[in-house]
């Protein structure tokens, strides 16, 4: 039977304020449970410590009356002691008027109906006493319940309050034995409560009847607190108290029932089930105001347990999303220090309820209390799940971008390698390598060892006797023929003397003892490996796919789910386009503005029958758009097919960035930055010169560029080959090689890397000559005698003489037409140069002045934010810096006099 479904049932947040705040400490929460037609409620929460007394209206009585009190309260203790000392005594459960009406469904409206459909409402102090509260009921909270007392001045004649000795009849058949001021509290209500009638005392535990009256008197009070107009002054009352604590004895001990919270105390049920609490206090930690920390009181109705939270929780908290009273629905909770189990009248300090915030949210004002109707993990949106907010029970994603498989590798010094395919199949023969030889050198030492060893024994056992051939003939065991033949003189002619049956037990003897020198050769090598940095490597495969959520059409907020240890089902499973239903993974935080996301074993994947098609799919980006200012590539990647016109220099130690440049066949120039170099990629077999290659998942950021070539970076989700299997880059890559198959490859190759080396060295060149289609190398007095030489890159030839006849196919004539420098956005007119007669053509200084005037037709691109990036120092605000006051000595320097320029 559900605990809540008798608990009570329904939370609302009830803050006393309506603009300022009269009373700050006023911050109530309602549960609520089925509402009895009688106007009997379940379920009341609230927040604070109270300011004031919790007992108003106190007035003394006459002494022959508290002597009555006492006696009968004396009367009541002797009372519960001789149901103690009988032990059981056999009474057959008596149910309560409570527990029978609860069970007759007729009799039940749900709250909604019993509050018209109205919601908890906010109330000031001064409305709450105008609908008829009390001080004391206000003023109630989870904190000081247990403390409260009754007032009989508020819910009885005058005259009954003072005159009342034997006690006044409440609940069912229970009598309230009043004290000298006629007010009862819990040691009050317990004796009341064990000397009622059809109540076994030996049954109900230590601390049972002072746990559920704190709960009860919590519940009762919000509920007057939240609905002020239709139950003020009709729910905490002493005979409602004793008759709801009738009926939780009547579930709870009778019929064996137990909550939610009693379940996963006594490890009888997961706390990981759909499980709705109410937060009944906020512990605050000491904490910083960087760092908040809080902790929970969380309750079904029936127990309280703490909670600890997440920081994004505390977040919540601080805000005042999460406050007191506010209904809590969880999934996947874990129970912390309670491996054993406990009693939840006995739980310790140390065992507390931990939440996720990804598996948390905020359940409906009348839903009810304990584990929810349907056990099932809870599913929220991706856009909804928190960075630190832990695990998530279950969220649907759409696949928008699949990537290489990778491996990660955990060094010894803690830190991780994260490489591609290639680049880990060269570190694995990398490492065989090292480990065989580390194998051999170990082997080869330690057989030495072993020879060392046997040839000192030899020597020791050097003047041993030498039996007769009649004394060898008797001889049948192989260990003693095997010693007598190491140590004769003539071993040959020793062995002359055995027979057939002593040959085979000295062949046996050898290879036994062979085969145990190599299994200890083996051992020792084992051990001397664990010692070493080559005993075996911490591998482990990485699978990552980028994700969407379903519901936002066309959505660039994306998320990038880790699969660890992926399965060949799961990597054929999460194509690109298909929604797919993930249970059980984890936040791991943000990287790139990216949300991270992690799958393990004990993720479920659930397909959806329907593909979605609207999202941001693949496509090859031109070289002409990555300039353009407006660009934004979807999630910050983008596919790219070109000819790699030039590698720059290799990298010493691996620091820094290597250049790949590629070329469209419109002579656009692409950078390609790789840290640490295209070999630790393991990408240097396939970008290589004059190869065309498709590049996908390059990493795109604003204004990044090398000299006046626009850059993206290679990451190791990116891949580049040769023959993709892509459809959007086989179609690209087929156009490509036609439009370069129409034109002179070789002329068409040498223009790119002239336009590289243009761009780079910050002068323009001529296209190289090319004679019948094959390309010349100019002679010495056509090479300038500065450039950039190193890393392969080839300075830019010098410039002929103006009127000199040149050689040029068509083919690289067209080609000369149609490159333009990179983004240049219109043409300039040219700068016409003019050289006099008395210009000496073979002068050095001539030359390199002529190649400073020619770049001036046509200028590239003035696009200042795109190609110049600013550094972040720049676009910091600017602050005034502080004057430092201090007293002017006759020693301090004058101004600075503008006139004279002296100082």
């Amino acid at each position: 039977m559900s605990t809540a479904a008798s608990v009570g049932d329904v939370l609302t947040s009830v803050q006393l304020s309506s603009g300022k705040w009269t009373a700050r400490h006023l911050e109530f929460a309602t549960p609520f449970s089925k509402h009895l037609r009688s106007a009997e409620l379940s379920k009341v929460s609230s927040q604070e410590p109270c300011r004031n007394k919790c007992v108003l209206g106190e007035r003394e009585v006459r002494p022959e009356v508290l002597a009555g009190r006492q006696a009968a309260a004396e009367k009541q203790t002797a009372l519960v002691r001789s149901k103690m000392s009988a032990g059981n005594s056999g009474l057959c459960p008596c149910k309560g008027s409570y527990y029978v009406r609860k069970q007759e469904r007729h009799m039940q409206v749900k709250w909604k109906e019993a509050v018209e459909g109205a919601r908890p409402g906010r109330y000031t102090h001064n409305q709450l006493l105008k609908c008829g509260l009390k001080e004391s009921v206000i003023n109630v909270s989870a904190v000081n319940a247990g403390e409260f007392r009754f007032s009989a001045w508020d819910h009885y004649s005058p005259s009954l309050c003072q005159e009342n000795v034997t006690g006044i009849l409440v609940g069912d058949g229970a009598r309230l034995v009043l004290d000298a001021k006629g007010t009862a509290g819990v040691e009050e209500v317990t004796r009341a409560f064990l000397s009622s009638p059809g109540i076994e005392v030996t049954l109900v535990p230590a601390g049972w009847v002072h746990n559920h009256y704190r709960w009860l008197v919590w519940k009762l009070a919000s509920v007057e607190r939240s609905f002020p107009q239709q139950f003020a002054a009709r729910c905490l009352t002493p005979n409602m108290l004793l008759l709801q604590l009738k009926y939780r004895y009547d579930r709870e001990i009778d019929h064996c029932h137990r909550s939610a919270i009693r379940k996963i105390l006594e490890r009888d049920d997961s706390p990981a089930r759909r499980l709705v609490l109410c937060i009944a206090r906020v512990i605050k930690l000491d904490s910083s105001e960087a760092d908040l920390r809080y902790e929970l009181e969380l309750t079904d109705g029936w127990y309280g347990l703490t909670a600890v939270v997440d920081q994004e929780l505390c977040q919540r908290i601080h805000h005042g999303t999460v406050a007191v009273g506010t209904k809590l629905i969880s999934y996947g909770a874990e129970l912390l220090n309670c491996e054993q189990g406990c009693s939840p009248l006995e739980i310790g300090h140390d065992v507390k309820l931990k939440l996720y915030s990804n598996s948390t949210r905020r359940a409906r004002w009348d839903i009810k209390l304990g584990f929810h109707t349907q056990p099932g993990p809870l599913h929220i949106s991706l856009t909804s799940i928190l960075p630190g907010g832990g695990n998530v029970s279950s969220v649907s994603v759409t696949v928008v971008r699949v990537y290489p498989l990778l491996y990660v590798e955990k060094l010894d010094e803690g830190k991780s390698v994260l490489r591609s395919v290639w680049a880990e199949e060269r570190a694995a023969a990398q490492w065989e390598r090292k480990h065989q030889e580390c194998v051999e050198q170990l082997y080869s030492q330690l057989k030495a060892e072993l020879h060392q060893d046997d040839s000192r024994q030899r020597h020791l056992k050097s003047h041993y006797h030498i039996p007769s051939a009649q004394d060898v003939a008797l001889i049948c065991s192989g260990d003693k023929l095997c010693e007598i033949l190491e140590l004769a003189p003539d071993p040959a002619a020793v062995e002359a003397l055995l027979n057939e049956e002593q040959k085979v037990a000295v062949a046996d003897y050898q290879r036994s003892k062979h085969e145990s020198v190599q299994r200890e050769l083996e051992a020792k090598v084992r051990e001397k490996l664990k010692e070493t940095a080559t005993a075996s490597r911490n591998v482990t495969p990485l699978f990552k796919v980028r994700c969407v959520d379903p519901a936002v059409p066309m959505s660039t907020r994306s998320a990038v789910l880790s699969v660890w240890r992926p399965s060949e089902d799961v990597m054929q499973l999460l194509k690109e386009g298909i929604t797919v239903t993930l249970f059980n993974i984890s936040a791991a935080g943000v990287r790139n503005g990216d949300l991270k996301l992690s799958a393990g074993r004990q993720t479920i994947y659930r397909p959806s029958s329907l593909r979605n098609y609207d999202f941001h799919e693949r496509r090859v980006v031109s070289f002409s758009e990555v300039t353009r200012a407006d660009f934004r590539p979807p999630f910050g990647e983008l596919d790219i097919v070109g000819m790699v016109a030039h590698i720059g220099s290799a990298l010493q130690g691996n620091l820094g960035f290597q250049t790949v440049y590629m070329a469209d066949t419109d002579f656009n120039i692409l950078g390609l930055a790789f840290w640490g170099g295209v070999k630790q990629f393991g990408w240097d077999e396939v970008l290589k010169p004059r190869a065309l290659v498709t590049a996908s998942n390059l990493q795109w950021r604003r204004g990044a560029a090398v000299r006046w070539v626009p850059c993206v970076y290679a990451s190791e989700l990116s891949s580049f080959s040769l023959n993709p299997c892509q459809p959007h880059l086989q179609h690209a890559l087929a156009t490509l090689r036609q439009e370069v198959g129409q034109q002179d490859f070789g002329a068409f190759a040498s223009a790119c890397e002239d336009k590289v080396s243009t761009l780079l060295c910050g002068s323009t060149s001529p296209l190289p000559r090319v004679v019948s289609g094959t390309r010349t190398l100019p002679t010495s007095s056509d090479t300038p005698q500065t450039g950039v030489k190193q890393g392969g890159l080839r300075p830019p030839l010098s410039r002929s003489p103006m009127n000199s006849p040149k050689t040029v196919p068509p083919q690289v004539a067209c080609a000369k037409e149609r490159m333009p420098f990179l983004s240049s956005p219109s043409q300039v007119p040219k700068v016409s140069v003019t050289c006099s007669s008395d210009v000496v053509t073979n002068s050095i200084q001539t030359e390199r002045r002529l190649h400073k005037l020619q770049p001036y037709g046509e200028p590239p691109p003035l696009s200042p934010l795109l190609m110049m990036p600013i550094k972040p120092a720049l676009r910091k605000a600017f602050h005034v810096p502080l004057r430092k006051e201090s007293p002017i000595s006759s020693t301090d320097s004058s101004p600075l006099n503008l006139k004279h320029g002296t100082g």
